[in-house]
């Protein structure tokens, strides 16, 4: 019994931790997408273009953390 709380507990933190990522990962896309807007050098577009790349393929892992996350909880209840 206490072995599972443990793994409970481990579960809800790595949940905080992964949302927690999530807001800053969003954050810093449209921060981003802010630079990417402000910008008319092609050389600055593409960094920016790179950037946006980055910070999509970050986020998108996040979100699938989240889901197999919400998922190994979904198979202990």
């Amino acid at each position: 019994m206490k072995k599972r709380g443990k793994q409970s507990k481990r579960s809800e933190a790595r949940q905080e931790l992964v949302e927690q990522q999530l807001e800053e990962s969003g954050r810093l896309l449209r921060q981003a997408y802010a630079g990417f807007n402000r910008v008319s050098d092609p050389d600055l577009v593409d960094a920016w273009i790179y950037e946006i790349n980055a910070r999509q393929s970050q986020y998108s892992y996040l979100l699938k953390m989240r889901k197999g996350l919400e998922g190994e909880e979904g198979g202990r209840k």
